[in-house]
């Protein structure tokens, strides 16, 4: 396979991983390493979150209006944050199997 496909293939397949160790941790009661691994961007997500919220309030919805806003403005970061530590280990994983076969060569 090329280095290009493979670099696709690589993407695509942590994109997937992404939101899907999200949802394992969360059913295996984990939050502590989600938000070991989310904390750098808890404190700009809420406000970011806030601006929106600000900006663009919200019509009607009870006691939970605006939670929603809030939630993808804090999720959607994380997933990315988590997409982008899952491909950084694959490829450091990656560059650890080709070192050790070309000392096998050797």
């Amino acid at each position: 396979m090329s280095d290009r496909k493979r670099l696709i293939v690589e993407l695509v397949a942590t994109a997937i991983a992404s939101p899907l160790l999200i949802v394992l941790l969360a059913l295996l009661h984990q939050q502590t390493i989600f938000w070991w691994l989310a904390f750098p961007f808890v404190n700009l997500t809420g406000r970011i979150g806030a601006w929106i919220n600000s900006v663009l309030p919200p019509q009607g919805g009870g006691w939970f209006e605006g939670l929603g806003t809030i939630l993808i403005a804090e999720v959607i970061p994380a997933v990315i944050l988590i997409w982008a530590i899952l491909f950084a280990v694959v490829r450091l994983i990656e560059g650890l199997i080709k070192m050790r076969r070309e000392r096998r060569e050797v």
